[in-house]
């Protein structure tokens, strides 16, 4: 089976396109599986940065 330009390329956005998917849906469960176990060191990080840092400005 020959497969033209466009198909070519298409195959590959997809494949670079899901691998990207993975890697950011990996990073989300990391960070989630590390806050359910060690909920203490992210509240303590929370304590160093500044409360104007963590103030969400209302529009």
């Amino acid at each position: 089976m020959v497969y033209d330009c466009g198909a070519c390329i298409a195959k590959y956005l997809l494949c670079i396109w899901n691998f990207l998917f993975f890697l950011i849906g990996s990073a989300i469960l990391a960070i989630g599986i590390w806050l359910a176990v060690e909920s203490e060191s992210f509240i303590s990080l929370l304590k160093v940065i500044p409360k104007e840092h963590l103030a969400v400005s209302q529009i």
